[in-house]
């Protein structure tokens, strides 16, 4: 972008501009709290009890509610929403998958940069909860994921698990005729019926008849987070019931407006300062004035300031933008001003965005910037970037800031993982995370992050892409980034269904290293429900086998053979004599590392039986070998 043009950009309001306003405050006013209970995740079943308890209050089932569920109940069906935009699709299928309180849901993801495979047939486990969300696709993709959906619901039929898909507005049109039976349409519910929900989980009454038409018609033309808004409101108010939602909608209305009207009277440095408090609302007066000194620059502004002492200074500008300094700290006058002046700032000039991003980037960098400042501007700046769809800020920041001070890192991570997870663009960044997995130019400090988000965050809510990732980065030749991307993958294969998945990966068995160092004999063996271990199952057995014939070439695998044996377990010493039968060389080191494993422990009793009932098992795949071909007799 050329920026000796910005300064011009700045000081002119783009009306034009179809989202320019405060419609989205209130959300990116929670993403701050939703990321922080975010990183804390440690399984899919608590995101699932979190999210849906939410929900489940709320939630009011729209016309054919009992037919959809009755459609989806059977084990192994698939169902497919339809509708229009803000009818409530995502939540009908959240509750539709939801049978029981806290029963996981699993999101599928649609992931283009994995070698075209839009969706994961082969990761669907038994008994699984799948809501494949393909409202924001676009054309090509929507195509695309219908034709893979064949060998999905063939996936989800024979593991038994339930599939329900959420369908762009326009679905219909291109819907495949093989998959239009499996189509229903969800029709919003009542909107004066959701605000009621809404109101009562916050103890407050709300009659149907009571509301007046003119307040119903207004309720009406709310979409569901619109709804969600007017609540939000309307508890911070007082009064009867219909006098808090007639200001609440007075609020909603006149904020959109009155920031306009504030921004289009301001000149450039008065909205550089207005930026700069919406930023760092909350902050002192020293990062409130280096950050709109940086933003100054950024827009390469030329005029010549007044001399200091000649200014009124940063109080009496910050008043006039209805802002307040109390005890050196500033911020806006009302709870929702800051918010709203992001967000009008990143609709109305959108050939800006890059430079808003250098700008918070900088302003993280300098050092009057606190710990404090820099939450708060993380907090503000993905949500207005992710709102508007601009993941390269988001990821550029994360790159400038990874290999800074803690603080600046923690937030880099902060910022990537909000990123990786967001409704609508999230693809975009896991995208770049693959990509960054595979570069063995990656830097130390990024893969550091990267590794972090894919355990922490991709690993409660896209498992698979998390495994795909970290393999990756578990093979990189930076051999600090190699350990702690393996680390992340044994500590996510401590869970049973990630040992699945990491083993139903196809690429993570041939990868000899990885294999080895994240398998582990003991969480085979060991019962899991219904008094069954993994090695019980004959597809992970099969898995574990594959692994192990991979490894067979890797130097120092009869080493780690040596560990697994050492546990005794029958079920272990099949899989290493089934993975060496049909090639001498691997038998007769199998049969070596026995041998040896049994003179370090002469005194061990279950060892010494262990090793009796090893080299039984070696002894009857011996003769098969025996009429080999000479080279291998020879051997």
């Amino acid at each position: 972008m050329d920026f000796s043009s910005a300064s011009g950009m700045f000081s002119g309001i783009n009306q034009n501009s179809p989202n320019h306003g405060t419609q989205n405050y209130i959300t990116a006013a929670l993403d701050g709290e939703a990321l922080a209970s975010l990183l804390r995740r440690t399984a899919p079943q608590t995101v699932a009890a979190d999210g849906l308890s939410w929900l489940r209050a709320r939630f009011v089932r729209p016309t054919g509610f009992d037919a959809m569920l009755s459609r989806v109940r059977p084990e192994g069906s698939t169902l497919l929403l339809g509708g229009k935009s803000g009818a409530g699709k995502e939540a009908t299928a959240r509750m539709l998958l939801s049978r029981t309180e806290g029963e996981p849901i699993r999101l599928i993801s649609v992931q283009p940069e994995d070698g075209g495979s839009l969706i994961e047939p082969d990761a669907v486990l038994s008994g699984d909860n799948l809501l494949l969300h393909l409202s924001e696709a676009d054309e090509k993709t929507f195509d695309a994921c219908c034709r893979r959906l064949v060998g999905l619901r063939a996936e989800v039929a024979v593991k038994r698990a339930r599939l329900v898909v959420v369908l762009p507005p326009w679905a219909e049109r291109r819907l495949p005729p093989d998959l239009r039976p499996l189509c229903t349409e969800v029709v919003a519910p009542d909107r004066i019926a959701v605000l009621r929900s809404h109101l009562e989980t916050h103890d407050l009454d709300l009659r149907a008849d009571e509301v007046p038409a003119d307040l119903r018609g207004q309720i009406e033309e709310l979409g569901m987070d619109g709804v969600a808004e007017l609540v939000h409101h309307a508890v911070a108010t007082a009064g009867g019931i219909i006098e808090r939602l007639r200001t609440a909608l007075a609020v909603i209305h006149e904020q959109a407006s009155a920031v306009t009207r504030m921004m289009s009277d301001l000149d450039t440095r008065a909205r550089a300062l207005s930026a700069a408090l919406a930023l760092l609302e909350g902050g002192s007066v020293d990062v409130v004035a280096a950050a709109e000194r940086e933003l100054l620059e950024q827009v390469e502004y030329t005029e010549e300031p007044a001399p200091q002492l000649q200014d009124v200074g940063l109080t009496i500008r910050a008043s006039r933008l209805q802002a307040v300094v109390e005890q050196r700290r500033v911020r806006f006058d009302n709870t929702w001003r800051g918010q709203a002046v992001l967000a009008h700032l990143w609709d109305a000039y959108p050939q800006m965005h890059a430079v808003f991003a250098s700008w918070v980037s900088a302003v993280g960098l300098d050092r009057t910037t606190d710990d404090a400042d820099l939450e708060r501007i993380t907090e503000r700046f993905v949500s207005q970037a992710m709102r508007a769809g601009y993941v390269d800020d988001v990821l550029s920041v994360v790159v400038n800031w990874a290999d800074k001070r803690k603080p600046l890192r923690e937030q880099a991570l902060a910022l990537l993982g909000r990123a990786a997870v967001d409704d609508r663009f999230g693809y975009l960044a896991r995208r770049r995370v693959y990509f960054w997995s595979r570069d063995p130019a990656l830097s130390p400090a990024l893969a550091e992050a990267v590794v972090a988000v894919c355990e922490r965050v991709l690993g409660v809510d896209f498992p698979n892409q998390a495994i795909v990732r970290l393999r990756y980065l578990a093979e990189h030749p930076d051999a600090a980034t190699a350990a702690l991307a393996t680390a992340a993958l044994v500590r996510l294969t401590e869970d049973r269904q990630m040992l699945r998945r990491f083993l139903a990966d196809g690429e993570s068995t041939t990868r000899p290293a990885v294999f080895r160092a994240v398998v582990r004999p003991e969480r085979l063996v060991s019962a899991g429900p219904g008094g069954k271990s993994l090695l019980a199952n004959s597809a992970v057995r099969a898995q574990v086998v594959a692994g192990w014939r991979a490894a067979l070439a890797d130097e120092g695998w009869a080493d780690t053979a040596m560990t697994w044996m050492a546990t005794g377990s029958p079920a272990v010493m099949d899989v290493l004599v089934t993975a060496c039968a049909g090639a001498w060389g691997p038998l007769a080191d199998l049969f070596a590392a026995n041998r040896r494993l049994l003179r370090l422990s002469p005194e061990d009793e279950r060892v010494r039986r262990a090793a009796i009932d090893m080299e039984r098992r070696i002894q009857l795949v011996r003769d098969p070998l025996a009429v080999g071909t000479k080279e291998e007799q020879r051997c």
